[in-house]
């Protein structure tokens, strides 16, 4: 996944902004300042406000169930649009779908209040510093957390 020179620019002057606020040095990390602070990342609240975009507008996207009729294991994940350049992967279009996909269905299927609340939480846990860490990261505590909101 491509990210976009301002996006970059923007973590880079964030992080000096936090750097500033809680008076670490240059060459420290403030890694662990974002998740003290509770504040999100750039590229967090660049993925945040896709997914919730997704969600608002889940009735808008088609899912793997409404092509077909098999039993899949990916029968809930949406289906992204044909991109007939591979430029257009990299667009936030076509990210979305994949952000949104990566999410355990159990919280794809929240009230939107819900949702917002644990992805936020879940966010600010987390300083992702590119789509890339957020693609590889573990849901399984996530998963727990929606056990936790259902209860």
């Amino acid at each position: 996944m491509g990210e976009c020179q301002l996006r970059l620019q923007s973590l880079i002057l964030q992080k000096k902004v936090i750097r500033i606020m809680v008076g670490l040095s240059d060459q420290e990390s403030c890694r662990d300042s974002f998740k003290t602070l509770q504040i999100m990342t750039v590229p967090s609240l660049y993925i945040f406000s896709n997914l919730m975009y997704v969600r608002h507008n889940i009735d808008d996207f088609n899912t793997m169930s409404s092509i077909h009729s098999y039993d899949t294991r990916n029968k809930n994940n949406i289906v992204p649009h044909f991109n007939r350049l591979s430029k257009s992967l990299n667009s936030h279009r076509y990210q979305q779908y994949i952000f949104f996909n990566k999410l355990p269905f159990c919280v794809r299927q929240l009230k939107i209040s819900s949702f917002k609340n644990l992805l936020t939480g879940w966010f600010k846990e987390r300083a992702f510093y590119s789509t890339e860490e957020y693609m590889n990261s573990n849901f399984d505590d996530m998963t727990c957390s929606v056990n936790q909101i259902i209860s």
